[in-house]
């Protein structure tokens, strides 16, 4: 692939995704991406298949990005408290990139592409969650005692079921405040005295 082409294909699935994630799935056709991008379909047809090939690219297009990012902020870090938050506020800055819609049409209408995100998203986040826990436990701030494995698993199959309409009606929670309440009710599960005195300042 030319240089050309790598530039483009990367432009599509930009503004593919975010026409995906603004407006949901269903209602953007290829002939809405194609007008947006001033190309034809034809073109578009030489970098995917089809539209669910097109959203898979884009699933792991952002998957990448959003993990680059986070892997930086987190580098920067004082202590795993504070990278707890951090990455808390990170989920929730991309969550509110994401409508309302799209999570609805993710959910019913492209579940193989839903099993995507879950796939990566657990075992990405399993080892970070993970990482987390064993270095808050060097620092003293979380306790000896807990199982660092079990733990980050249920975090992590936690924050799916906050994504679970079924559960947590979007008309009725805001997924911000489910992502909070959730980072909240983990990190004190597992704190010491001295983890517990830097939350509280951390809240201040």
């Amino acid at each position: 692939m030319s240089e050309y082409q790598t530039d483009q294909r990367k432009q599509l699935l930009e503004m593919a995704g975010e026409l995906f994630m603004s407006l949901g799935i269903k209602s953007v056709s290829m002939d809405d991406i194609a007008k947006k991008l001033g190309i034809s379909k034809k073109t578009i047809y030489q970098y995917v298949e089809n539209k669910n090939d097109l959203l898979s690219q884009i699933i792991h297009s952002f998957t990448d990005k959003y993990n680059a990012e986070l892997e930086s902020k987190r580098s920067n870090t004082k202590d795993a408290i504070e990278e707890m938050n951090l990455i808390g506020k990170h989920i929730t800055a991309h969550l509110r990139d994401i409508s309302n819609a799209t999570m609805h049409d993710l959910q019913k209408y492209y579940q193989k592409e839903w099993g995507i995100i879950e796939n990566l998203h657990k075992k990405d986040m399993f080892k970070i969650i993970k990482d987390n826990l064993e270095r808050g436990q060097k620092e003293g701030l979380y306790r000896m005692n807990i199982h660092t494995e079990i733990i980050a698993s249920l975090y992590v199959e936690s924050s799916f079921i906050i994504c679970n309409e079924e559960v947590f009606p979007l008309k009725k929670y805001r997924r911000e405040e489910l992502v909070k309440e959730l980072l909240e009710y983990h990190i004190l599960g597992i704190v010491t005295d001295k983890g517990h005195n830097i939350l509280k300042n951390l809240n201040k």
